[in-house]
């Protein structure tokens, strides 16, 4: 990803809407979910070289990639899996909003029962945070033994 001199981001931000015109709907959508830097290194790409390509759905890392990583990353959890990433999506929204909820009725409930409760509920959660990393890590472990076993085989008929 390049740093871009104020004229070279000029000219990308000319360029741009050319460029998202050759696109189709999906890639559009793809396009605009992308981190900006790797929007710039794709409209200037296609300034220099006329054609730019989209990195495919899976390899693509979008905004909501990179956000729900930090997040992530503040829970324990770094450099997360695609499958890890793909299971923590729909659950990230639904965190930040128990933990407002939880500390909001903690300032404004009086009943020692109800914030016992709410102190479990965040408890619990930090400890699925705990098994997801583990899990992520298992993950990742098994990732290398494939490959291992990958050029174990490949190594044995090479051999033969």
């Amino acid at each position: 990803m390049g740093n871009y001199t104020v004229k070279e981001q000029w000219k990308i931000g000319m360029k741009e809407s050319e460029y998202v015109k050759t696109l189709s709907s999906d890639e559009k959508k793809l396009f605009k979910s992308l981190p900006r830097p790797q929007r710039d290194d794709l409209v200037w790409t296609y300034i220099n070289e006329g054609t730019a390509e989209l990195p495919t759905i899976d390899d693509a890392v979008t905004q909501d990639d990179l956000k729900h990583s930090n997040w992530l990353s503040k829970q324990g959890i770094n450099n997360p899996t695609k499958v890890t990433m793909n299971a923590i999506h729909p659950l990230v929204s639904d965190s930040k909003l128990n933990s407002f909820t939880n500390n909001w009725a903690a300032f404004t409930t009086l009943s020692i029962d109800k914030q016992a409760v709410m102190k479990s509920n965040i408890v619990q959660q930090k400890q699925n945070y705990t098994l997801i990393a583990q899990q992520d890590e298992i993950i990742k472990q098994n990732n290398e033994i494939i490959d291992l076993l990958k050029t174990i085989a490949q190594n044995s008929q090479e051999g033969n």
